[in-house]
């Protein structure tokens, strides 16, 4: 929902536009791998309801395979309501679980197209699941990315699975406080598997923390209209690039240029490998840059 600015506490605003979309991490960000390219399959849990029915042509209709998403036969589909400042473009949310929803297992199905998979997204839930395919993923030589959101209980686990984790220093800070670029440096002390941290910070841009350098990558600047979903689009173009065979930067580069494009615009949109590569190539890199 786009508003003119935030109401106050217990007033009314009139909306300037509304719309419903397929959202979540792992959905959206698989959602712009496949806009830029990349064969992407997703494994989750709807509910019984029209939501979930609509999720899934939605999630179809952007190129996503859907043949290991899976309907509860209890419980409601999570969902969330999004309100967007016309001011700067930024978002507060509001979501809901229904405990009642089934969890996410290891499915024959899920196994199958993990093995096949270059990369294999989380995002911290389905734990147990996750875990699973995290380590089943690692086996078979896919690369694993996670998008920590939130410092979830039992991340550290995954983590210890992954190759990169994609996280934001007010996240980091969740896990331990501090100077976030030190955190990011004991995090990959204590995972042997992770080769890098790709620490976001907004308009700040993305340091890239590995263990002997650091390198920071700036934000493709752009006229911001929504930042919903900006962190999911980042993924996405990371994902893509990393499967793409670009190098760590080029990926980064690449999750930076689908993240602007995706905020220059409201709502549901995913742009596609040509529009980024553009943006990207008229925002060069600086000689003061990597």
């Amino acid at each position: 929902m786009l508003l003119p600015k935030y109401p106050a506490e217990d007033l009314k605003t009139q909306a300037i536009r509304t719309l419903e979309q397929v959202g979540g991490p792992v959905a959206r960000a698989l959602s712009v791998a496949a806009h830029l390219g990349v064969s992407s399959s997703l494994g989750a849990v709807l509910g019984p309801d029209a939501a979930g029915s609509g999720c899934l042509e939605s999630l179809r209709s952007r190129g996503c395979d859907v043949d290991n998403v899976a309907i509860s036969a209890t419980g409601a589909s999570r969902r969330s309501h999004v309100w967007v400042s016309a001011k700067n473009g930024s978002r507060t949310i509001a979501y809901s679980e229904d405990p009642h929803l089934r969890p996410l297992t290891s499915t024959p199905g899920l196994r199958t197209a993990v093995r096949s998979a270059r990369a294999v997204h989380f995002d911290g839930r389905e734990l147990e699941a996750a875990l699973q395919l995290a380590e089943l993923a690692r086996g078979s030589g896919a690369t694993v990315v996670i998008d920590a959101g939130g410092w979830k209980p039992g991340l550290d686990r995954l983590v210890a699975l992954s190759d990169y984790l994609v996280v934001s220093k007010a996240v980091l800070l969740e896990r331990e406080s501090g100077d976030p670029l030190v955190a990011a440096g004991r995090l990959l002390e204590a995972c042997g598997s992770l080769s890098a941290v790709i620490l976001t910070s907004g308009a700040e841009g993305t340091t890239i923390v590995e263990r002997t350098r650091q390198r920071h990558v700036p934000i493709v600047k752009v006229e911001v209209v929504d930042t919903n979903g900006a962190g999911d689009a980042f993924c996405g173009g990371f994902l893509a690039g990393l499967v793409l065979g670009r190098n760590l930067i080029e990926a980064v580069r690449l999750g930076s240029g689908a993240a602007a494009s995706a905020c220059s615009r409201f709502g549901d949109y995913f742009p596609d490998l040509d529009e980024v590569d553009a943006l990207l190539s008229s925002h060069p890199i600086t000689g003061d840059d990597p």
